[in-house]
């Protein structure tokens, strides 16, 4: 299955920055999740503080 990953940078709730967007390929929702995780990590000194894993019809599944 396709998961849609969206790296983010929340400001107090009044906006939402998208730093970086991929797709990927993966057999659960959960790895896609663990995959969100690291890519989190590797964007956290570009500010980056929330992800989101999104399935094909773009309906949200994780944030972490």
């Amino acid at each position: 299955m396709k998961f849609h990953i969206e790296i983010t940078r929340d400001t107090a709730g009044v906006s939402t920055k998208v730093i970086y967007r991929t797709i990927v390929d993966e057999m659960s929702p959960e790895r896609a999740k663990t995959k969100a995780g690291a890519l989190l990590n590797l964007y956290a000194g570009r500010g980056a503080n929330s992800a989101r894993v999104l399935d094909q019809k773009n309906k949200e599944l994780f944030k972490l």
